[in-house]
C-alpha cells in the first residue's frame, strides 16, 4: 500500500493530540462519504491513522465502574469516547459501502485498511474473550456482505488471493460462504443473494488451498488470531461445509456450473468426507449436455477411479457426446485431454477402444484443418496403447 504523505501523518496526529479537534472526525466523514477518488483516499488515511491511534490506546474500553461515582471529568471523558466509538463504527460502515464505487487501487485500501483495524480491535480488545470468532464474524458481515454484490477487478481478486495464504481469514471467508449458501438454499425467497454473490462465492471458494489441510502447529500464517488449534482442527471440515452448500444453490447458472466443474477434481473433491455425494450434482451436469457433460464425466471419472463409484454407464455416455460440435467447444483441448485419459486404463475392453478409435475415424471426415493433428494423435495414441485392437 501506498505510504501515507506527511501533509495526512500532521492532521491524524493534531485530531488525536488535541481532544478539542475531534469534531473534525465528522468533517473527514463527510468528505469520505461525497468526495471525489483523491479525497477518499485521503479521508481513509486520515481516519483509519486516528482510530488506530484511539484502539491502541483503549479510548473506549469499558472500564466497569459505576457512572455515579466518576466526576465530571471522568464522565466528560465518557462521553467523549462514546462518541467516538459511534464514529468509529460509522466509519466501518462507509468504508464498506465504498467497495462497489470506487477504483480498484482504492478497494484494494479499504480492504487492507479495513482488516487492520479489525486486527487491532482483535490484539487491544478481544484477546483471550471466549467469543473472539463471533466477534470477527460480526466484522466480516458488514466487509464480505458488501464483497458479494462487487465485480472483481484483477487487483483486487490478486490483493484477495495474497490474503487468503492468511489461514484465519481464509476461514472466516469459507464460513461466511457456507452461511449465505445454506441460507439461500433454506428460503430462496427471503435471501439477498443474488446472481453475481453466488459467482463471487465460487471466487473465494477456488481461492481455497489444500495446502492448508495438514498445517502443522506454528506453520500457518495468520493474520488475526495468535492459537489456530480451533481453525486447524475445524478447518476441513468448513471447507466441505461451504462447498456443499454451495453445489445444492438452485438454478446455478450454465457458465459457473462448468467453472464448478473445472474444480471439481483438484479443489472440491480432496476436501469430501464423501466424495460419492456428488453423484446427484455431477449427473445433473451430465444431463445438461454439450461440454457440461464432459467436465461432469471427469468427475465420476476421478470417482470411480479413486473413490469405487459404482457407474457402468460411464464409458456408453461418452461415446454419446462425442461428435463433430466439439471441435466449437471452449473446451476442446480439454475434452480430448480428458478422452485420452478415460481411454488410458489396458484393461478396457478390446470391442470398446474400436468402437471409439472408428467414431473418431469417421469424424476426421468432418474437422476443421486445424484439429486434424490433434485427433489423428488420439487415434495414434489409442492405437499403440491397445495394439490388439
Amino acid at each position: 500500500m501506498v505510504a501515507v504523505s506527511d501533509e495526512i501523518s500532521a492532521r491524524v496526529k493534531q485530531i488525536c493530540k488535541n481532544v478539542q479537534n475531534t469534531n473534525q472526525i465528522k468533517e473527514v466523514l463527510e468528505e469520505l462519504k461525497t468526495g471525489d477518488a483523491e479525497i477518499i483516499e485521503e479521508s481513509i488515511d486520515i481516519l483509519f491513522g486516528v482510530f488506530s491511534y484511539h484502539i491502541v490506546k483503549k479510548t473506549w474500553l469499558e472500564t466497569g465502574e459505576d457512572q455515579e461515582k466518576k466526576d465530571e471529568t471522568a464522565l466528560a471523558k465518557d462521553i467523549i469516547s462514546s462518541w467516538l466509538k459511534t464514529n468509529f463504527e460509522y466509519f466501518l460502515t462507509i468504508l464498506v459501502s465504498k467497495i462497489s464505487a470506487v477504483t480498484s487501487a482504492t478497494q484494494c485500501t479499504i480492504f487492507d485498511k479495513f482488516l487492520k483495524l479489525v486486527s487491532l480491535e482483535n490484539d487491544h480488545f478481544w484477546k483471550g474473550e471466549f467469543d473472539v470468532e463471533r466477534k470477527l464474524l460480526t466484522r466480516f458481515d458488514v466487509l464480505f456482505n458488501q464483497l458479494l454484490d462487487t465485480n472483481f477487478t484483477e487487483e483486487l481478486a490478486g490483493y484477495m488471493n495474497e490474503l487468503m495464504e492468511n489461514l484465519d481469514v481464509q476461514f472466516l471467508l469459507i464460513k461466511k460462504v457456507h452461511e449465505v449458501c445454506a441460507s439461500k438454499n433454506e428460503d430462496s425467497s427471503t435471501s439477498g443473494l443474488t446472481s453475481l454473490g453466488v459467482d463471487n462465492c465460487l471466487k473465494f471458494l477456488q481461492l481455497v488451498s489444500m495446502n492448508h489441510i495438514n498445517v502443522k502447529e506454528d506453520e500457518a500464517v495468520l493474520y488475526f488470531v495468535k492459537n489456530d488449534e480451533f481453525i486447524r482442527k475445524n478447518y476441513r471440515r468448513s471447507v466441505e461445509q461451504a462447498w456443499l452448500a454451495f453445489l445444492r444453490v438452485e438454478n446455478m447458472s450454465p457458465v459457473l456450473r462448468k467453472k464448478t466443474l473445472v474444480d471439481m477434481d483438484t479443489k472440491i473433491i480432496p476436501f469430501l468426507s464423501n466424495p460419492k455425494i456428488l453423484i446427484d450434482f455431477l449427473t445433473d451436469s451430465y444431463n445438461a449436455g454439450g461440454v457440461t457433460s464432459l467436465l461432469a464425466l471427469n468427475g465420476l471419472f476421478v470417482l470411480i477411479n479413486e473413490h469405487n463409484l459404482d457407474y457402468p454407464d460411464f464409458y456408453t455416455n461418452l461415446y454419446k457426446i462425442i461428435d463433430a460440435s466439439i471441435f466449437h467447444m471452449k473446451y476442446k483441448s480439454r475434452f480430448f485431454h480428458y478422452i485420452d485419459m478415460f481411454l488410458t486404463s489396458t484393461h478396457l475392453p478390446v470391442y470398446l477402444i474400436a468402437a471409439f478409435i472408428k467414431k473418431f475415424s469417421r469424424m476426421l471426415l468432418f474437422t476443421p484443418s486445424t484439429d486434424v493433428l490433434m485427433v489423428l494423435t488420439l487415434i495414434k495414441n489409442l492405437l499403440i496403447r491397445h495394439t490388439i485392437s
